[in-house]
C-alpha cells in the first residue's frame, strides 16, 4: 500500500476504544487487516461482475449462433409483456455480438 487516503467507519465502543489506546505498531496491523478485508470484498465484487459479463456474453453468442435475431427477441417480449403488462422494456437491455465487439 503506497497511497493511504484516511476513512472513516463506525465500529461498537469497545473497539473505538482499543484502537485508540493502541500503539502506533498495532494501529498499523489493524488498519493492514482492515484495508486486506476491504480490498477482497472489492476483488471479489469485481470478479463476480466480471463474471457475470462473460456468462451474459456466452449466452447472447449461442442464441444468436441458434437463430436469435433482434426481431425474434422483440417478438418474445412483446408477447411476454403483452400477457404481463408491467413493461419489459425499461428494465431489459439487450446487446448483440457483433463482429467488433463479440469475444475472441
Amino acid at each position: 500500500m503506497t497511497d493511504l487516503k484516511e476513512i472513516t467507519i463506525k465500529v461498537p465502543i469497545d473497539i473505538a476504544e482499543y484502537y485508540r489506546h493502541a500503539d502506533q505498531l498495532e494501529k498499523l496491523q489493524i488498519e493492514t487487516k482492515i484495508a486486506f478485508v476491504l480490498k477482497n470484498q472489492l476483488l471479489s465484487r469485481t470478479s463476480a461482475t466480471n463474471k457475470l459479463r462473460q456468462t451474459m456474453t456466452e449466452i447472447g453468442k449461442k442464441a444468436v449462433d441458434n437463430g436469435l435475431t433482434p426481431e425474434i427477441l422483440a417478438s418474445i417480449l412483446n408477447d411476454i409483456e403483452f400477457r404481463n403488462p408491467v413493461s419489459l422494456r425499461n428494465r431489459v437491455s439487450v446487446t448483440f455480438p457483433t463482429a467488433q465487439n463479440a469475444p475472441q
